[in-house]
């Protein structure tokens, strides 16, 4: 089991740097794509390119969200992580090299929605993860 995104497996973190172009904008995480999303406008969308994914966390909850913003959310999770190794082809590799292992974000940030807490938790982002990986591993 891969339970921590940090140090080698940092890539699967949301904050890892890396280009994502979208909409003709190009962010510099999943992290700053995903919060992007919340917005409707493509000018409001532009506060989030240039910026690290830390930053655009903080400013994504300030936001004005869009409407159904927690009915669709997992499914906008899903097309960010899907682009962020469609366009980064050397995550992508990576993401292969973690064969079958459940990916799970255990966390002591309080995140039981994205990840786990204490071993508890719908850990969403380690499942699309897992389903894009496979989604690869079906391909290959």
């Amino acid at each position: 089991m891969i339970n921590k995104f940090r140090n080698r497996y940092y890539f699967l973190s949301n904050m890892y740097p890396c280009t994502i172009q979208f909409d003709e904008l190009v962010y510099n995480s999943s992290e700053c794509l995903f919060q992007a999303l919340k917005c409707l406008s493509k000018s409001d969308r532009s506060k989030f390119v240039g910026i690290d994914g830390y930053t655009a966390k903080g400013i994504g909850k300030k936001v004005k969200l869009r409407p159904n913003w927690d009915d669709i959310k997992v499914d906008i999770m899903y097309c960010v992580i899907k682009m962020k190794f469609e366009q980064n082809y050397d995550l992508r590799l990576k993401l292969l090299a973690t064969k079958n292992e459940h990916l799970e974000e255990a966390n002591c940030w309080g995140d039981d929605f994205w990840g786990t807490v204490n071993g508890y938790g719908r850990n969403e982002l380690g499942k699309i993860l897992m389903k894009v990986r496979q989604e690869y591993l079906k391909d290959a």
